[in-house]
């Protein structure tokens, strides 16, 4: 507990030495992160009554972006993420495959309190996304075995998401960040397979997910 206290006082001291009491605006960053993804509705749905059930577990990801401020609180940026989730259980078969998506998009930030130690932010974007199935079950035979895996690739959509996070500065150059969005990825489909002894989903399908990532920010400009 002492050590929690005294990092915690560390941070606080070291947030005076902060960048932003000017405001951001002539600054840019470039902001490596990590985190968790929860799928939700459709894309966490393990019924397969319903054709539209992507059947997907929590998973993880991890991206970098880059941001520049045109005024003190207001910035547009570019983003890179590569997210990935399990498959769920269904109905006491495990498909075992893994969908995979690489999202790059752009997005603005908005950074309140620019006075403070402490700095929320709302941020906005949108992109392309590109999908695929690893692993998927492709064919079964007549006693339903597996015969066939592979890697199954979705088309090519787009994605949107908006979010809310915190800044801390630690150097005048250096702060650390934590953020939660919500995603939509549109209209991912899997593939048909040959297949009439395993029902998998076959229609499209929207998705979204909340994701929980941080990060640090390294400042240059100024």
């Amino acid at each position: 507990m002492k050590k929690v206290a005294g990092f915690a006082v560390i941070l606080i001291l070291a947030g005076f030495l902060t960048l932003y009491g000017d405001g951001l605006e002539g600054l840019f960053n470039i902001s490596p992160f990590g985190g968790f993804a929860f799928p939700i509705g459709d894309m966490a749905d393990g019924d397969l009554q319903n054709p539209r059930a992507i059947y997907r577990k929590s998973g993880y990801e991890f991206g970098i972006s880059t941001e520049g401020f045109f005024e003190p609180g207001i910035g547009v940026g570019l983003n890179f993420r590569y997210a990935v989730f399990d498959s769920k259980e269904l109905e006491g078969f495990s498909p075992d495959d893994k969908l995979q998506t690489i999202n790059i998009g752009v997005h603005m930030k908005s950074v309140f309190f620019l006075e403070s130690i402490v700095h929320p932010y709302a941020s906005v974007g949108g992109g392309i996304t590109f999908s695929k199935i690893k692993n998927k079950i492709l064919e079964v035979d007549e006693q339903g075995d597996i015969v066939e895996r592979g890697d199954a690739k979705l088309d090519d959509r787009f994605f949107v998401f908006g979010g809310a996070g915190v800044m801390y500065g630690i150097t005048d150059m250096i702060s650390v960040f934590g953020e939660i969005d919500i995603n939509y990825l549109s209209n991912l489909m899997y593939l048909p397979t040959d297949s009439t002894n395993l029902p998998l989903p076959e229609e499209e399908s929207d998705n979204f997910f909340i994701d929980l990532k941080f990060g640090l920010n390294f400042w240059f400009g100024g």
